[in-house]
Parts: C-alpha cells; sequence; structure tokens
C-alpha cells in the first residue's frame, strides 16, 4: 500500500503563484520569529557605562576605598582615547597604564599591586586631540572580589557606574574584532568627531549609529542593527525563492537553509558593516529579476518601472554602504541590459504588416547614453587626472548628464503627444526606449545623490573649521575620500592569519577568528565561516545546474552558440592554468576582463531569465575578488551565498520535477544543514564551552579550522 505524504506537504509543494499566500506567510513568520530568537539570544548587554570621565594632561581624580586595601587588579574601560596614567597610593608608589585604541569600550584588566586608602589617578600625557576618556574603573583584590570606591570631591564618571561591572570580560560586554573601526566611527557620527574608519563608504555606520541612539553605546546598541538587517534578509530571500519557484516548500528550504547558515549568523551579529552591503545587493537583484521577469505587455508603464527605480535605491544604498555594491551592479547593467535588447528584438521581429514608422522614433531618449558615453570618454582622455573616473566627479559633469536626462524625459512628452495616431508597433518602441533615460535617472543620478549625501558626516565635520564651507567644498571633500579609499585598499598589502583565497571559500576551509578567550576548563570563541553543507550542497548544484544547462543549450544550439560555449570553456580553463602558475595569486586584468566578457555575452543571449539571473549574480559577486591582490577573507564571500543557494535548490528543484521520488532530498538538505548550524552554535556564538566538545568542533565536524589549533 503507498504511504501518502504528510497533507501540508502536499499543499507546500503545490505550485500556486509568485505571490505570497496565508501559509507563505505563516511559514515566513515562524522562520523570522526562530532566526531572531538566535541572532538576537546574547547579543549584547545593555548595562554598560555610558557617563564619560574627561581628562587632560595634568588632570587628577581622587578616589577613596573608605579603608586601606590591597588593591590587585584594575579593570578600565576606556573611551576613544591615548594616554598614559598614573594609578598612586598614599605612600608615593605608583603604577602606569597605557591607554589604546585596542582596548576601547570593552574592559581590560591591569595588575596594579598597590595598598592604599586612597588612590589618585593622574593623566601623564595624551596623544592627539582627544585627551583622557575613560568609560568607567573598577577595582579588585587578590581574591577578585570588587572593592568599594568613591569620588573624593566629585563626580567626574570614572566610578559612578560599578553596577556596569561584569563578571568577567568578553564580547558580550564590550567590542570584538572590526567593531574597534566601524562601531567606533558610529560614535563618532553621532558626537561629530573625526571619523577613525575612512577606508569604507560612511552608510553602514550611520545605520549602526541608529542603534546607538536607541541603545546607546552599548554592545547590544552597536550590534542591533546588524542583527535587524540579517532578520530582514529573510523576508526578502523568500519573496525572491518564491518569485522563482511559485512554490512555498523551496520558498522555505532556500530561507531556513540562509537562516541557519553559519556565515550569516556571525556576520549580522557583529558591529560591521557587511551586513548592510549583502542586505542591499540581495534587494538589488531581487528588483531586477522582478523586472526582467514581468509581464509588460499587461501592465500599465508606469508599473514596469516601479522595480527599476527601487533596483536603483537599492543600488544607491549598497555603494554607500560598501563598495562590493559595485560589483554587484556590473551583473545588474548585464541583466538589464540584455532583457533590455531581447525585448526590443522581440518588438521589432513582430511589428507586424503595418511595421515601424521610423520618423516617430523618438531617438532623443539615446542622448543620455550618448552624453554619459562622451563624458567618460573625455575623463579617460584628460592626462591630468591620476584615475580615469576623477574627471566625472564634479558638478557640471552632473549638470551636464542631468540635463540631458532631463531632455530624453522631455521628448518622451512630445512624441507621445504627436504619435497619438501612430500605430501600437511605433508606440511601444517608444515606450521601450524610454527605458534608457530613466534607467539612467534610477542607476545614476539618484544612487549618485544617495552616495553624496552618506558622506554628510565628514562634510559635518569638515565644517568645523570652515564657517564658509559650501557644496563645492563638499565635493572636494567626497572626492578625497574616495582617493584614500582607493588608494587604501589597492595597496594594502598586509597579511593575516585568517585571510584566505577566493578559491577556498566556498568549501568553508579557513575560517575568520573574530574572538576567542579561554580558562582551564572552557572556551569561548567566536569565527566566521560557512555551513559546510549550505554552501557545499548549494555550490555543487550549482555547478551541476550551471553544466547541465550548458550542455542543454548546446545540444540544441546551432553551430555558432556551440563555438561560442567551446570559447568559454576554453577562457575559463586558460585562466585557470595563468592563476596556478602565477606567484603572487594574481593573473593579467586583460585575460579576466575577455573571460567575462566572453562569459556574460553568452550568458545575455539567454532567455532563461532565472537562470541567466543566478549565473551572472555569482559571477559579479564572487569573481571579482580573483583579481584583488589584498589581504582576503572568507566573510568577502557573503554576498555570493543567496545566489548559490537558490542556483542550488533550482539544480534540486529540477531533479525533483523530473523524479518526483526525489523529493525527499531537500528535506534531508535541509535537516543536515539545522544540525551543522546546532552542532557549530558554541563555536560561532561566544557560548563557553568545554575544550573536550571544541576538540569535537575542530577535528570531528568537517568545515575547517575554527579554533585554529589553540585549544
Amino acid at each position: 500500500m503507498k504511504k501518502s505524504q504528510p497533507k501540508i506537504l502536499s499543499i507546500m509543494e503545490k505550485e500556486d503563484s509568485r505571490k505570497l499566500n496565508k501559509l507563505d506567510y505563516l511559514v515566513l513568520s515562524i522562520l523570522v520569529v526562530v532566526y531572531s530568537l538566535f541572532a538576537f539570544l546574547n547579543l549584547g548587554t545593555t548595562n554598560f557605562p555610558t557617563k564619560v570621565y574627561y581628562g587632560d594632561t595634568g588632570s587628577v581624580i581622587t578616589l577613596d576605598f573608605g579603608k586601606e586595601v590591597e588593591i590587585a587588579k584594575a579593570w578600565i574601560n576606556p573611551n576613544i582615547s591615548e594616554s598614559t596614567l598614573s594609578l598612586t597610593a598614599d605612600d608615593g608608589s605608583s603604577v602606569e597604564y597605557e591607554v589604546k585604541f585596542d582596548n576601547m569600550f570593552r574592559w581590560h584588566s591591569t595588575d596594579v599591586a598597590l595598598k592604599t586608602r586612597t588612590l589618585r589617578i593622574s593623566t601623564v600625557s595624551t596623544k592627539g586631540n582627544y585627551g583622557t576618556r575613560l568609560n568607567e574603573i573598577a577595582f579588585f583584590d587578590a581574591a577578585g572580589n570588587r572593592l568599594q570606591v568613591s569620588e573624593v570631591g566629585g563626580n567626574s564618571g570614572v566610578v559612578d557606574e560599578q553596577d556596569t561591572v561584569p563578571q568577567a570580560p568578553s564580547y558580550f560586554n564590550g567590542m570584538y574584532f572590526d567593531e574597534l573601526y566601524h562601531a567606533r566611527t558610529a560614535y563618532e557620527n553621532i558626537n561629530n568627531m573625526y571619523n577613525y574608519e575612512w577606508t569604507h563608504p560612511p552608510l553602514g555606520k550611520l545605520l549602526i549609529a541608529v542603534g546607538i541612539e536607541i541603545f546607546s553605546m552599548t554592545p547590544f546598541g552597536w550590534r542591533f542593527m546588524g542583527a535587524l538587517f540579517g532578520v530582514g534578509m529573510l523576508p526578502i530571500l523568500y519573496l525572491f525563492a518564491k518569485r522563482i519557484f511559485k512554490r512555498t516548500d523551496f520558498a522555505l528550504i532556500v530561507t531556513a537553509l540562509f537562516a541557519f547558515d553559519c556565515m550569516h549568523f556571525t556576520q549580522t551579529r557583529i558591529a560591521t558593516i557587511d551586513t548592510f552591503g549583502v542586505f542591499f545587493i540581495l534587494l538589488m537583484y531581487f528588483f531586477m529579476y522582478e523586472y526582467i521577469t514581468m509581464e509588460h505587455d499587461n501592465k500599465p508603464y508606469w508599473k514596469t518601472l516601479i522595480p527599476l527605480v527601487l533596483c536603483g535605491l537599492a543600488f544607491g544604498f549598497g555603494i554607500a554602504a560598501k563598495w562590493i555594491g559595485f560589483y554587484a551592479a556590473a551583473g545588474l547593467a548585464v541583466l538589464l541590459f540584455s532583457s533590455w535588447g531581447l525585448r526590443l528584438a522581440d518588438i521589432i521581429k513582430n511589428r507586424g504588416e503595418d511595421g515601424l514608422h521610423f520618423e516617430r522614433v523618438n531617438w532623443f531618449a539615446f542622448v543620455p547614453v550618448i552624453v554619459g558615453a562622451v563624458l567618460i570618454l573625455r575623463s579617460m582622455a584628460d592626462e591630468y587626472n591620476d584615475l580615469w573616473y576623477q574627471g566625472l566627479l564634479n558638478s557640471t559633469t552632473l549638470i551636464v548628464f542631468g540635463i540631458s536626462v532631463a531632455v530624453a524625459i522631455g521628448s518622451a512628452i512630445f512624441y507621445h503627444i504627436w504619435n497619438r495616431d501612430a500605430n501600437a508597433v511605433t508606440k511601444k518602441l517608444n515606450a521601450h526606449l524610454m527605458v534608457l533615460p530613466w534607467c539612467c535617472a534610477f542607476f545614476v543620478l539618484i544612487p549618485a545623490t544617495i552616495y553624496f549625501v552618506s558622506f554628510f558626516p565628514y562634510f559635518r565635520y569638515d565644517a568645523l573649521s570652515n564657517p564658509t564651507y559650501g557644496f563645492k567644498d563638499a565635493v572636494d571633500t567626497m572626492w578625497k575620500k574616495q582617493i584614500d579609499m582607493y588608494t587604501y585598499h589597492s595597496n594594502l598589502k598586509s597579511i593575516h592569519s585568517s585571510s584566505s583565497l577566493w578559491y577556498q571559500w566556498p568549501f568553508c576551509s579557513r575560517s575568520t577568528w573574530f574572538y576567542f578567550t579561554k580558562n582551564s576548563q572552557t572556551i569561548s570563541n567566536i569565527s566566521t565561516t560557512g555551513n559546510i553543507f549550505v554552501w557545499g550542497a548549494g555550490f555543487i548544484g550549482f555547478m551541476a545546474l550551471m553544466i547541465e544547462t550548458a550542455i542543454g543549450n548546446v545540444k540544441a544550439a546551432g553551430r555558432s552558440l556551440k563555438v561560442g560555449c567551446a570559447m568559454v570553456v576554453a577562457t575559463y580553463i586558460v585562466f585557470l592554468i595563468a592563476y596556478n602558475r602565477s606567484p603572487d595569486g594574481t593573473v593579467p586584468i586583460a585575460l579576466f576582463i575577455i573571460m567575462m566578457l566572453i562569459t556574460v555575452g553568452a550568458l545575455a543571449m539567454s532567455k532563461q531569465a532565472t537562470i541567466k539571473t543566478l549565473c551572472i549574480a555569482f559571477l559579479a559577486n564572487y569573481l571579482p575578488w580573483a583579481l584583488v591582490p589584498r589581504c582576503m577573507f572568507i566573510y568577502h564571500f557573503f554576498a555570493t551565498v543567496p545566489f548559490i543557494l537558490l542556483a542550488g535548490a533550482f539544480f534540486v528543484y529540477n531533479l525533483e520535477r523530473n523524479n518526483p521520488k526525489l523529493k525527499w532530498i531537500k528535506w534531508v538538505w535541509l535537516a543536515l544543514s539545522i544540525l551543522y548550524f546546532l552542532l557549530m552554535f558554541p563555536a560561532i556564538s561566544g557560548i563557553p564551552i568545554s575544550r573536550g566538545y571544541a576538540g569535537f568542533i575542530e577535528y570531528a565536524l568537517p568545515g575547517g579550522n575554527i579554533f585554529h589549533g589553540t585549544i
């Protein structure tokens, strides 16, 4: 007797529509709630000292312990400053403590070994413009007991929040890894201070600052927005998967796999900017997929532009968060123009007996494209520019380009009135051509405005020293920051024990170490890496899908397309050989560009919107890292993960449709991924674990080294 599957699975497997139904809302709500519990669990304390002590060279404060005590250790929680402090006892004996940026906004233990009733803390020297800034100090005896203390003759803020002193310093009550740059800069933005972290655009730090404004300068506050955006990725990916598969079960599978990916968890819980860049990249491709799969003929023209303007907004926010948005945007351009070109060809091909009235075609729609090309060529030809795009960053360029867009949009109104008696094909062609100037507005003017405005913290800070600071000064400030960022990243030659190579990432072969502490019994660790079942299976499924699609296309293709596919394979082989023989891990840019152009050209001709989108997204977000000479880390693969998941799931989807008996594969994939996440959870969350279990994670579980040999 044939065993029937549960009714809920039958409902989820039914192809319904691209839109969410009641079951989708229920499934998505459960996913979001469950993941949120993991994301916000032990995210960070809200009990953290927020009143700051300010001192200059020669400043002295006196503390009283109420009786003579033996001070063994001091826990010092510095703010942003570099200085030298002297802690002096009643008998004149003293110790010095150096306040460093590396110790700010976290509890740092230092040996004191002084016997005294009162303690004078004086600032011996300072560096920079900040003087001495301290959040709080706590003192302990040799047994580890915290000593009661008060300030004599004042309340400077150095010992007024003793209830915030934790049982032990940890990630939970202080900054770790690159939070020392990004969360610090968010705090500086709020207080109109010099931005210490200037190697990335400002939007990510501004978003971190929102959490700080809500929850104060506490670990929970500076991590809140990243965790929130991490939760926000799930509904976007669910919608994306529902658009592709039209099925609840595959939307659930893809979203749950991403929710239980180790990197998605760790990256969104640390106050760095990568989360925001990936969030907006996911939005960019979602809206572009909406556009290229839309039934244009059945919608009002203005509705077809909505996904494009939303995509342009996401692009603007994406590049303002991190430059990886530009990598992703290259893929968007391919998808947009290939879709636009194929639709243009269809309009011309199906023009019917009436034909096209070429004299009524709005050729002015091409004006922004022509003007943009001329401006770029002019900038490239300018021998005084160090970088080819330097000449584009000025108000004149934007005004000229903006006028060209206005001319094109104005011409659309004229041609719409003039063409009232033209045939339907001519009207359709003119409407389609107008996509070009609209895209110039959506993907150039709007993102440029967002990007420029995101540098407001720099403008505001520079205006402090220049009462006549104006728009031209703001443009100059922003341009200088672009040069500084480009110079920094292009010349970065540093090495790091957690660095890895781009081709290692899909197989989780080397994690990046965020936080580690241990005692005789337990270990607390946070490493960012992938879920081997999410990444590995997704990547293998992705490659299988690409090979299967390519073979199918070649079999059905003519001779010219067969030759084109052979050229694609040949360029990849040449690239891999050149990379393997390169002593420094770099290959000629020209070879890479040729490989990409041939590959993208072959993909652009495809009418399979889903496969084309996933392929282009993978190439745009991943392969540019093959050319980057700087030190790289596995978290640079973060933006590619959603797309290998979608592609891998698409392969399983096709497999299941061809053989319904294989429906179990997707559920096994999900179960193994969740099990792996739960087993790995202590190593990626900072929860203290025994050395024995740490050894099990390090040596028994697949997925590369997590503790880097320290257990």
